[in-house]
C-alpha cells in the first residue's frame, strides 16, 4: 500500500535501489547517474520506507528484508529480464571496481555473467577457505555452472572441500566426477 501511494518516479527509484542488498550514496549516484546520492537516501528515510543503517559509520544502508523482497518482485514484473541483467551488470562492475568482490560475484551471477563470477571467485576462494567460509563457497558453487567452476583448479578444489565439509556429498561426488572426466 505504501509503495502504490508513491510518485511513479520515486517508486522506480526504489525498484532500482533494491537490486543491490546494501547501498551507499556513491552506489546510488552510480545507479541513478545523478550526483545526489546522499540526498536521495535522505528522501527515502524521511518517507519512512524501511531503510536501515548497516554499518556504524552510516555509509551503508539497506531496505528491510521484506520490503526489499517486495521491491524485487515488483522490479521483476516491471523490468524486462534483459533490463534486470543490465542493472545487475552495472552494480557488479561498480562493486568490483570498489573492491567489494563478494558483492560483485553475486551480481555477476544475477546478470548471467557466470564466467566473470567464477573468475572473481577464483581470485578470493583461497582466502574464503582459510576463513572457513565454506557455506558461502557452497552457495556460489551451487549457482555457477560446473564448467565455470572447473575452469579454475583452486575453485574446483574449494567447492569440493566445501561440499564435503558441509556434508553435501552428492554435490562433491558430481563435481569430482566432472573434474576426473575433464582431467582424462
Amino acid at each position: 500500500e505504501a509503495f502504490d501511494q508513491l510518485a511513479p518516479a520515486f517508486g522506480t527509484l526504489l525498484l532500482e535501489l533494491a537490486i543491490p542488498e546494501k547501498i551507499s550514496p556513491a552506489l546510488v549516484e552510480h545507479i541513478t547517474g545523478e550526483p545526489r546520492g546522499a540526498e536521495r537516501l535522505m528522501e527515502i528515510e524521511r518517507a519512512g520506507l524501511f531503510l536501515a543503517q548497516v554499518d556504524l559509520e552510516g555509509t551503508w544502508l539497506r531496505f528491510h528484508n521484506l520490503f526489499r523482497q517486495f521491491l524485487l518482485v515488483r522490479a521483476a514484473q516491471l523490468f524486462s529480464p534483459e533490463d534486470l541483467r543490465r542493472r545487475h551488470r552495472g552494480v557488479a562492475a561498480w562493486y568490483a571496481d570498489k573492491g567489494f568482490r563478494e558483492e560483485a560475484i553475486h551480481h555477476w551471477i544475477e546478470a548471467g555473467e557466470t564466467d566473470r563470477a567464477a573468475d572473481l571467485l577464483a581470485e578470493i576462494v583461497d582466502a574464503l577457505v582459510a576463513q572457513e567460509r565454506l557455506g558461502l563457497i557452497e552457495a556460489y558453487a551451487d549457482r555457477l555452472p560446473a564448467e565455470a567452476v572447473l575452469q579454475h583448479e583452486n575453485l574446483a578444489h574449494a567447492a569440493i572441500i566445501a561440499y564435503s565439509f558441509r556434508r553435501a556429498f552428492d554435490k562433491a561426488d558430481r563435481l569430482l566426477q566432472r573434474h576426473r572426466s575433464q582431467l582424462e
